[in-house]
């Protein structure tokens, strides 16, 4: 947190916290005390990832940002990758998306095994496919939107609840048309605690993508 508030002064960071067990909100409590730039929210329960994001872009549109982004907060996004995305959109004013991607030239992961990039694969190719899509990486969970873009969506008609959400959103930017630009990152597996990866969000994801696709041919 304060390596982009320090490498990207403009910016802001919204926290929302599901009451996780550890002390994560704590200390985002603890940088909000003293920097009006972090805003940290404790929802108290698990209410899921998509409606955090959703939470997120909502604060980020009632209180004006231009841009905003979404990015992992355990230090598998690099600060460095976020600076060169938000360049990049900054420069095309034509721009509504930015998508850090893992799986075109010049992006790659660290610290998967085989059976984890197989999957990531995979689950790309089946999406990208079945949904039409126009980025290499559709599961990327490392964007920036326009506050422009992200008008234009229904939050209320979100139907994923967990890491779905990442290939509902790039569905909706199929959707939309919207101007996007896929660059490459480096993707770092966290070092400490574990990945939500399970087969259950796998289950969720599978299914929901092939309902999605069924409607384009009805």
């Amino acid at each position: 947190m304060s390596e982009i508030l320090e490498e990207i002064p403009t910016s802001h960071i919204f926290v929302v916290d599901d009451g996780s067990p550890d002390a994560t909100f704590s200390i985002c409590q603890e940088f909000a005390s003293v920097d009006s730039r972090v805003i940290a929210i404790n929802r108290g329960r698990k209410l899921g990832l998509a409606s955090a994001f959703l939470e997120g872009f909502d604060y980020a549109l009632k209180n004006d940002f231009g841009l905003i982004a979404i990015m992992d907060a355990d230090f598998s996004h690099r600060v460095k990758d976020l600076q060169l995305m938000f360049m990049q959109i900054a420069s095309d004013s034509k721009l509504e998306v930015v998508l850090g991607s893992r799986w075109i030239k010049g992006g790659s992961v660290k610290n998967w095994n085989w059976s984890r990039v197989a999957l990531s694969k995979l689950a790309n190719l089946y999406a990208r496919n079945l949904l039409s899509l126009p980025m290499r990486d559709a599961t990327a969970g490392f964007r920036i939107f326009s506050a422009d873009f992200l008008r234009k969506l229904r939050f209320e008609d979100f139907e994923s609840g967990g890491f779905c959400f990442h290939i509902e959103m790039s569905h909706k930017i199929a959707i939309q048309g919207a101007t996007l630009l896929e660059v490459p990152i480096v993707f770092s597996e966290r070092v400490n605690g574990a990945s939500k990866m399970s087969l259950k969000i796998a289950s969720e994801s599978f299914i929901l993508v092939t309902k999605w696709g069924l409607r384009r041919f009805t």
